[in-house]
């Protein structure tokens, strides 16, 4: 629901990484124009539709770019990939997806990204379009399984940047600090992911605390987690700095089981404040508890 009203805002061009500060977007209030809700397991030239965990505007070729996150063999056969798509809406409705094309997502050696259990899957997370170039930039949040009695094969899999061209053909790599790199007691790494509209930054969010920053959030305290500015031009990190966290909305049932809350997406309105979207889930509880948050980062302390 929260993606159909943002789609507007990120069709009005404050997130396109290329723009001037003139452009920056002012955001009073939301307003739901509607939703549309693809068929579980619908097929699109050959492929099982699903997972889908980004969306960004290619405004050079009038298309929505969607990158699915489907990584187990138990969703579908089909390797990691992104669809293009046409998206119908104005300020009274959204009425209809329709899919263009399907594309396979490339490692750097030209092969497609395995799927689990192999230890060089992807997890993809989030994408935005290059509008000077028209690549996309997209990252995988890593994995982190370990060996178990009914699971022998444990993967240790490091988080990525990645830039692609539109055929999914790998373009380089950006740099990651040491503190990212995935370990056995686990990270929750990269899942939200902007390109600020004039000083040339990827600004990515994670989806919750690394292990040596604290616990995750629980229904009575929140956590913290880092967002990290990138150079888009070297693929350097240049700055980062600590989000809070909200607690867990709702209370699991039974109490004591699995819960979780965290950033999802991210959206530059400026080169310094954002819309940060966040959804609690708790077992035993219907749906998610979605909240949009407005962030400014310019008096932040850099703690990179």
């Amino acid at each position: 629901l929260c993606l159909s009203a943002l789609l507007s805002l990120s069709a009005c061009g404050g997130d396109d990484g290329n723009a001037s500060a003139d452009t920056d977007i002012a955001v009073t209030s939301l307003r739901l124009i509607g939703q549309q809700v693809l068929p579980r397991r619908l097929e699109f030239a050959g492929t099982v539709v699903g997972g889908l965990s980004a969306i960004d505007f290619d405004a050079a070729n009038g298309r929505y770019v969607l990158l699915s996150d489907d990584r187990t063999t138990t969703d579908s056969a089909q390797a990691p990939r992104l669809y293009t798509a046409q998206l119908r809406f104005d300020a009274n409705a959204f009425t209809e997806v329709n899919l263009l094309s399907v594309v396979t997502l490339r490692q750097p050696d030209g092969s497609a990204y395995p799927k689990v259990p192999d230890p060089r899957v992807a997890d993809p997370e989030a994408l935005r379009v290059d509008r000077t170039s028209g690549n996309y930039v997209w990252v995988s949040e890593g994995d982190r399984t370990l060996a178990s009695g009914t699971n022998p094969t444990a993967r240790v899999i490091d988080p990525f940047i990645r830039e692609i061209r539109p055929d999914g053909s790998h373009v380089r790599e950006y740099t990651l600090p040491s503190m990212f790199r995935m370990s056995a007691s686990g990270n929750a790494v990269f899942e939200g992911l902007a390109f600020t509209p004039s000083s040339g930054r990827a600004v990515v969010i994670m989806e919750g605390s690394l292990f040596q920053d604290g616990p995750p959030p629980t229904t009575t305290s929140g956590a913290v987690a880092r967002l990290t500015a990138f150079d888009r031009t070297s693929g350097q990190a240049v700055a980062q700095y600590a989000y809070p966290i909200d607690r867990v909305q709702v209370p699991s049932v039974p109490s004591g089981a699995f819960t979780v809350n965290g950033p999802t997406e991210i959206l530059a309105l400026s080169d310094t404040r954002f819309l940060v979207l966040e959804r609690s889930f708790s077992v035993g509880v219907v749906g998610n508890q979605v909240r949009l948050y407005e962030i400014d980062i310019a008096n932040a302390t850099n703690v990179l």
